[in-house]
């Protein structure tokens, strides 16, 4: 959530978004993991001495307050995991290591282990409750990411996993994610939506372990929303929940939470005493930071309210003096701004000028915090433009983006509208025709791959020999027309998806033999077609060799189905560049692929001539 600010117009939410997804994802892992020494050592000897459960609890304790240890013992646990025949625990650490892995900043390599457990639960036969955490684990490491594409995905299948194996345990902390991501998204509806469903699923179960973090995320998400008395009552809720245990900074936010219901609600005097008690915890634990001006800032619009000019000028040009500063830019495009309310302060207290100021300010923010979020949802959404609808849509994002530019700064602007129209159209412009230039070479490499094996079709084929000409040093262009032996017989014993799967695992393999002077491709059905530009007549009897060992030690193996397969060549020679050459060896080739076929198969022939 972001941080909450009074005003008589727009009250936000008033904690990091970040920290609550943090909070919530941690929450089951706190409740779970052994307390251990903070500066407890970690030594070789711990894997042999320690169950992998164990272990894996203080590598998810470690994540955070140490990352390099919980990559160490992550690495160590790894080393002796069999991803195989221990997914599930294989997983787990990755996803240790993969939280780990943010904590440094290192977000490829994050990735890479989200990646593996997104494998894992591909692979995974039967799926039980070890199923919905590892994808809320996945979901988790994306979110933090800011993947927010990837981590829905992952907590969309824990939920799936969750409501078709009915564990309500485990919808109810998804929820909350989705809560979360979704109030990133500006989608604070759905955010709501997801809030109220997770309690309601906590009364049917009486599991009330989450209710702190759902009770508070939803009231501030309610505050943003403006609707101030739903707010407030959770709000009250989560206040009779303090206690000792509690961070100093959660409990003042949840008093500036009460402080700004109240104030929105013009229950004066109670605004006031939450939003001083929040002062005074945040004056006791030295927290002079964003909620501390933003206490600040809720009483200076209070105290001006109830006449006390004074009290309110000094907390107003404190926390404006705060806001203002260059070195806090970064505190204030992180929180819901704060300026619009004290713009109302000033003008409150007449200070016009000061208001003035605050209002620019205020433009200038909710610009670039605009931009910020388009910036964002434009990434994410380019690589799913495909289409000329999806690009109207991104034009119709940008031209909406100019619009609402326009308008905030209409007044200081007038002047320059022109230009920037101009500028943005022609940006517009530029940028529908690089998305074209993209679509276009997309649907080309689509119309030269194979959908199957993904190697390349007969178009492909004949493309690449147009441009390469035949090698001046070599002279010698090979045409090997490649047909798997009795693969009728593989779809009619088994299925069509074993034959093609069979096929896939043959395109690999003869893909291990291509460089830069051979193509690979499918001809269609079960013939492939191989053009080397390196092998000289004096090789063509080791390449065969080689050729046929690789794909009958090809090994085509499935849960049910385990086979290899032989396969048939016929070789010819492409004597020149022109059409009828590669008529001609296509012509040669298949006589001797005949010729293969009838002396026994899996076996080469090579034709004597191309005339």
């Amino acid at each position: 959530m972001k941080s909450l600010l009074p005003s008589t117009k727009k009250i936000g939410p008033i904690v990091s978004l970040k920290n609550a997804a943090i909070f919530v994802l941690l929450l089951p892992l706190v409740l779970s993991v052994p307390a251990f020494a903070k500066d407890q050592q970690l030594q070789e000897s711990l894997i042999g001495e320690s169950s992998i459960k164990e272990l894996i609890s203080e590598c998810n304790r470690l994540e955070d307050t140490d990352p390099e240890a919980a990559l160490k013992l992550g690495a160590q646990l790894l080393s002796q995991l069999d991803s195989e025949k221990d997914p599930i625990n294989y997983a787990f650490v990755s996803g240790c290591m993969g939280w780990a892995y943010i904590n440094k900043n290192e977000l490829k390599e994050a990735r890479k282990k989200a990646l593996v457990m997104e494998q894992v639960l591909i692979n995974l036969k039967e799926f039980t409750e070890d199923s919905i955490r590892l994808a809320r684990r996945a979901g988790g490491i994306y979110h933090l990411m800011g993947d927010r594409i990837s981590a829905s995905e992952n907590y969309n299948l824990a939920m799936k996993y969750a409501d078709e194996q009915a564990v309500i345990s485990e919808q109810i902390p998804i929820l909350v994610n989705l809560g979360v991501l979704n109030s990133e998204l500006r989608a604070h509806e759905q955010a709501i939506n997801n809030y109220y469903q997770a309690l309601d699923l906590m009364a049917e179960i009486k599991d009330f372990k989450y209710q702190p973090p759902v009770l508070f995320n939803l009231a501030a998400t309610l505050n943003g929303q403006q609707r101030f008395e739903e707010g407030l009552g959770f709000f009250q809720q989560v206040e009779t929940m303090i206690s000792d245990q509690w961070p100093p900074g959660r409990i003042a936010q949840t008093y500036l939470g009460l402080a700004a219901a109240h104030s929105a609600l013009n229950h004066l005097s109670l605004a006031q005493e939450y939003g001083e008690q929040a002062m005074q915890i945040l004056i006791e634990n030295n927290q002079n930071d964003t909620s501390f001006y933003n206490a600040k800032s809720l009483l200076a619009n209070v105290y001006v309210r109830q006449g006390k000019k004074e009290q309110a000028t000094l907390y107003a040009k404190e926390a404006s003096a705060f806001y203002t500063s260059n070195d806090n830019r970064s505190v204030v495009l992180g929180s819901t701004n704060p300026l619009l309310s004290l713009a109302s302060t000033f003008e409150r207290l007449g200070m016009l000028e000061e208001a003035i100021e605050m209002h620019k300010g205020y433009k200038e923010i909710e610009q670039e915090m605009q931009d910020s979020f388009n910036q964002q949802v434009m990434a994410q959404m380019q690589v799913r433009l495909n289409d000329k609808q999806e690009r109207e849509a991104l034009v119709m994002l940008k031209n909406e983006r100019v619009k609402n530019q326009i308008q905030l700064n209409a007044a200081e602007y007038k002047r320059q509208l022109w230009f920037i129209t101009s500028l943005i159209a022609i940006l517009v412009f530029l940028m529908f025709l690089y998305w074209q230039f993209q679509a276009n070479r997309k649907l080309k490499k689509i119309a030269m791959t194979d959908s199957l094996t993904q190697l390349g079709n007969r178009r492909a084929v004949l493309n690449w020999m147009q441009a390469k000409d035949i090698s001046n040093e070599q002279g010698c262009r090979l045409l090997w027309l490649i047909d798997l032996d009795d693969f009728k017989g593989v779809n009619d014993k088994y299925n069509h998806d074993v034959g093609d799967f069979a096929l896939i695992q043959i395109a690999e393999t003869l893909m291990k033999l291509s460089n830069d002077c051979r193509f690979v491709g499918r001809w269609g059905g079960e013939e492939f077609v191989i053009i080397t530009d390196d092998i000289a007549v004096t090789d063509k009897e080791k390449f065969s060799e080689l050729l046929l060992k690789s794909i009958q030690e090809t090994e085509i193996q499935t849960s049910s189905v385990s086979l290899s397969l032989t396969a048939s060549v016929g070789v010819s020679e492409i004597e020149s560049d022109v059409s009828s050459g590669w008529t001609d060896a296509m012509s040669q080739a298949d006589k001797s692929l005949y010729s293969a076929k009838s002396q026994g198969k899996n076996c080469v022939v090579f034709s004597t001539s191309n005339s």
